[in-house]
């Protein structure tokens, strides 16, 4: 396919449509260099094109240049074209720039389009619980999970977060377990189910059991979080070794 668009652009260096097939082409390979090339001469011949304004604003985007992205998104939203992905991306480039207005403004936008997007929803929340605002990020996190398929682990860890910080254990405990439930990789649920379990309850064998399953299994995913864990674990056998009681 990709010789194909080759061929014709050999043919034809102004023909568009080939232009835009290789620029595509070459990004499903990940060949940077290639795409931008071939993004940057469909710009040059069409600066109106959709189609190559979505790809450089994407490309910059994953470049993390956020306010170059911002450039070609801000174009396509002068040719009148909307998307919840356009819209999601500019929402994403002002969370990063940390001009939350703006972020909230354009995924209240994406929300318009898709009231049930699961992923917004969650974008939203995680904005509300950098501004401080635990009951707004609480809300659109039940939102997500209500909107979600399976996968809600990013979720539930957030609200065992925010439960957490509200010396609220017991529902800290219960969101990092349904974290770590539907989510078996999510290290970091199991690291905060450990520490929260070790901290609420006053049977460390609860915790024990946490902090050596994390360790058998993410030992290399943290260094700190690691350090921590194994230093835990040598100081609950001690101190139910002092107690008379050997724990494995």
């Amino acid at each position: 396919m990709g010789q194909r668009y080759l061929d014709a652009y050999n043919l034809d260096t102004l023909h568009i449509k080939s232009i835009f097939g290789l620029a595509q082409f070459f990004k499903s390979l990940k060949f940077k260099d290639s795409t931008s090339l071939f993004i940057d001469k469909g710009l040059k011949i069409d600066p109106n094109n959709l189609n190559f304004n979505q790809l450089k604003a994407n490309e910059l985007y994953f470049l993390k240049d956020f306010n170059g992205a911002l450039t070609y998104l801000k174009k396509l939203d002068s040719l009148n074209f909307r998307s919840v992905q356009i819209y999601e991306m500019f929402g994403m480039c002002y969370y990063n720039l940390q001009d939350f207005e703006l972020a909230e403004k354009y995924f209240r936008n994406a929300i318009n389009l898709d009231p049930d997007n699961s992923q917004i929803l969650y974008r939203l929340a995680s904005l509300y619980y950098d501004k401080k605002d635990n009951k707004m990020a609480t809300f659109y996190l039940h939102r997500s999970i209500s909107s979600v398929k399976p996968d809600m682990d990013k979720q539930y860890y957030l609200l065992g977060i925010i439960s957490k910080e509200a010396d609220n254990l017991p529902a800290a405990i219960e969101n990092f377990e349904k974290s770590h439930k539907n989510n078996y990789k999510n290290y970091k649920a199991l690291f905060e189910l450990a520490v929260t379990s070790d901290a609420y309850y006053k049977d460390k064998k609860i915790a024990l059991k946490y902090y050596k399953s994390y360790a058998e299994k993410f030992n290399s995913n943290d260094i700190i979080m690691t350090a921590f864990v194994e230093g835990r674990i040598k100081e609950i056998k001690k101190q139910y070794f002092i107690e008379g009681e050997i724990v494995d």
